[in-house]
């Protein structure tokens, strides 16, 4: 019983961590122009929190942008727009492809690599 409540803790720790790097890392950021922003956090932010806690933060990466949006960059809750679900799916399947083929090695076992 107690190793379940430990990984329910863990779960739970993980996905407000990741909510909350995603909204801050869109508040610092600021509204998203229409030329573009030099660097865009939430993106390099939602990449890391794959990288850091895997897949399973993935309903809680979409949570983050979609409450980011409508917070941020007056979004309206009815209206899920495709750039939520490109912002979520994105650097999913940039992640996924680069295991695939083997351009980058992330993880080795269980702990991520920070070197090349």
């Amino acid at each position: 019983m107690i190793i379940k409540i430990n990984k329910f803790i863990e779960f739970l720790s993980q996905n407000s961590i990741t909510f909350l790097i995603i909204v801050f890392a869109t508040f610092i950021n600021g509204q998203a122009h229409i030329i573009g922003n030099i660097i865009w956090l939430p993106i390099g932010a939602v990449t890391l929190c794959y990288l850091l806690f895997g897949f399973r933060v993935f309903f809680t990466t979409f949570l983050a942008i979609t409450f980011s949006s409508i917070w941020f960059h007056n979004s309206e809750i009815n209206v899920i727009n495709w750039l939520l679900l490109v912002g979520t799916f994105s650097p999913l399947l940039a992640i996924s492809r680069m295991k695939f083929f083997k351009l980058s090695i992330f993880l080795y076992g269980e702990s991520l690599v920070f070197h090349t």
